[in-house]
């Protein structure tokens, strides 16, 4: 079986090396790496929106370079070239422009170039789900506890700013009023001044 890991995978996703692919060991089980998703990894190393995101898809991108035997942290993998569409993925009207139609196609085509060869994408994203469907590909969604929780922008700075008011408050000195002898309190005996004037 060859898994194709849509970008959003790598991007978005704790690394594929840590999740459980013990379903697939005994299928002869490989990592298809599309040149699509290898393009959108290379520009999402320096446009991404976090530095956190982009960090981790330039290491990505330079483990996957510096691979001499195809294998990622003992994962076998397969580059896939989109190759020149046969005549039966252009008749579906693909849109090469469009990153998921490439990335589709791509894998349509290698299904058609290796009919015994089980093929399933891997794909967070709704638009590649539904063209799965609509072309009868494999898919599979993947498990929620996989997906890297990054804050936003507005998060951060809400935590930012939550962490400077409490430095602040915790410069301001505790005021503590106490009387002469130590307590905080003291009791008076207070004579009516009234009862000195009475006959």
């Amino acid at each position: 079986m060859i898994v194709f890991p849509d970008s959003n995978i790598f991007v978005h996703f704790k690394p594929i090396e840590n999740w459980d692919w013990s379903s697939y060991n005994n299928r002869d089980f490989k990592v298809g790496l599309c040149m699509s998703v290898v393009n959108e990894l290379d520009k999402v190393k320096y446009s991404a929106n976090t530095n956190t995101t982009k960090r981790r898809v330039q290491e990505l991108v330079r483990k996957f370079s510096s691979s001499v035997d195809n294998t990622f942290n003992g994962i076998p993998f397969v580059i896939v070239v989109p190759g020149k569409l046969n005549e039966l993925i252009l008749n579906k009207h693909f849109d090469k422009d469009d990153k998921d139609d490439l990335f589709i196609a791509t894998v349509l085509n290698f299904r058609h170039d290796n009919p015994n060869e089980e093929t399933c994408i891997i794909s967070n994203d709704l638009g590649v789900q539904l063209k799965c469907k609509v072309h009868n590909l494999q898919y599979q969604i993947p498990a929620e506890e996989y997906l890297i929780q990054e804050d936003d922008a507005v998060t951060k700075e809400i935590k930012k700013l939550t962490a400077e008011l409490n430095r602040v408050k915790n410069l301001q000195p505790i005021l503590r009023l106490q009387f002469d002898n130590g307590e905080i309190f003291k009791k008076f005996d207070v004579t009516e001044p009234w009862k000195e004037y009475q006959d």
